[in-house]
């Protein structure tokens, strides 16, 4: 009788220990799991701070490029002179305008410092990013995103 219970409690201790070492494994897994999503947000926001980058110059230049229009003909004829990935990045920035212009819009709203008429107003009439009936359909398509924002209430 004492041999059965021995054995009994030594199948009860190896299967603990075997749930043990499955439990140890899930966690490696989780935290390499968690390392991975680490990573990828790490990286995302460093895109995120490239684009914002990107987005901040161009914005800039076209900012610059209305304060000073005699500056506009230099440009262009310099721009010649740039390497093509810059002109790649560019294009591509050209291409997904919409999105840029969107995004631009978002942030301004989501930062809570301008009212929707003076974004309006900045993106419109000064930066001319874009028509207003334009504008106010991106206003539309972000309306889903700005719910929640005091302006647009």
């Amino acid at each position: 009788m004492g041999d059965q219970n021995n054995n009994q409690v030594i199948n009860a201790l190896l299967k603990i220990r075997e749930s043990f070492e499955g439990i140890k494994q899930e966690i490696r897994s989780i935290k390499e799991k968690n390392n991975n999503i680490e990573e990828d947000n790490y990286q995302l926001k460093k895109r995120i701070e490239r684009i914002e980058e990107l987005l901040s110059y161009n914005l800039n230049e076209k900012h610059n490029t209305m304060l000073n229009p005699q500056t506009e003909n230099h440009k262009v004829l310099s721009s010649d002179n740039k390497d093509t990935l810059k002109k790649e990045m560019l294009n591509s920035l050209n291409k997904k305008r919409k999105d840029i212009i969107q995004m631009k819009i978002l942030g301004m709203i989501r930062s809570k410092t301008m009212s929707l008429p003076e974004i309006k107003r900045l993106v419109v009439d000064e930066l001319e990013y874009c028509s207003k009936a334009t504008f106010y359909r991106y206003i539309k398509e972000l309306s889903p995103h700005l719910k929640e924002t005091e302006v647009y209430k």
